[in-house]
């Protein structure tokens, strides 16, 4: 895949704000952190759970579970896309199981995988998609266990621009492997510097192939810690399998 369609199977994601009666004027999405599309004929996209669960705790935003949340992708014109724009598309429901597992937690061994799956089903207003809506491309997903130290990451999503949490910075940010842990709290990528920042929760992480082989969960320690990542291994395979089934018996 070229960088284009690359950028095109990563998206936003967005809380749907309550509409304003006052006004006719359309009120965009709040963005809240990142995903990427893995079937792109069913248009099922993944994220992290703490995404999801973190527009459901704000009183401002419509309740996910009854109204799903938006989904956004980088704007073709290079010139809105380096603005930070957003082209909001539709909305995504959760595809249950696995519904929303635990989120992370500062206090192991209570984290999570942190993992949901996502189908977007209507369009922004909540009318269903038209039978002409085009399939979203999809990224080829990878085997974290080839990674080695110090192998090249290609970070995607959309970090919130400063000041803006309606604007995401698409550009895609490099890091390198550090290691692959094993806790208690299940397998963790670690790398070298941190790059990420909020917003892109979800997004993937691209190995030196192209492929998936994590998605972006948390930062620690700051500008002197590491970013970390959830793996792309059979706890994944399990969850995505399962909400799948559901949807595609």
């Amino acid at each position: 895949m070229d960088v284009d369609e690359r950028h095109r199977a990563v998206c936003a994601i967005g809380g749907l704000p309550h509409p304003d009666t006052s006004s006719d004027a359309p009120i965009l999405p709040l963005l809240m952190g990142s995903g990427y599309c893995v079937n792109g004929q069913h248009r099922i996209l993944c994220s992290c759970a703490h995404v999801w669960t973190g527009i459901a705790s704000l009183a401002n935003m419509l309740d996910p579970a009854e109204h799903g949340v938006a989904v956004g992708f980088r704007p073709n014109d290079r010139a809105r896309a380096e603005r930070g724009e957003v082209d909001w598309v539709g909305r995504a429901v959760l595809l249950i199981p696995p519904g929303v597992l635990d989120p992370p937690s500062s206090n192991p061994p209570s984290d999570g995988l942190d993992f949901v799956a996502l189908q977007l089903t209507q369009l922004l207003d909540g009318s269903p998609l038209p039978s002409d809506f085009p399939p979203f491309d999809a990224l080829p997903l990878g085997y974290p266990d080839a990674l080695q130290s110090g192998d090249e990451l290609e970070i995607l999503g959309f970090g919130l621009c400063p000041g803006d949490r309606r604007r995401g910075n698409a550009r895609p940010k490099h890091s390198r492997v550090s290691t692959i842990l094993q806790r208690e709290t299940g397998r963790w990528i670690e790398t070298t510097d941190p790059v990420v920042h909020s917003g892109h929760s979800g997004g993937p992480a691209l190995g030196p192939r192209g492929d998936v082989v994590g998605w972006v969960v948390r930062t620690i320690g700051g500008t002197a810690g590491v970013d970390q990542l959830r793996p792309i291994d059979a706890r994944f395979e399990h969850a995505l399998t399962a909400a799948l089934d559901a949807l595609l018996p």
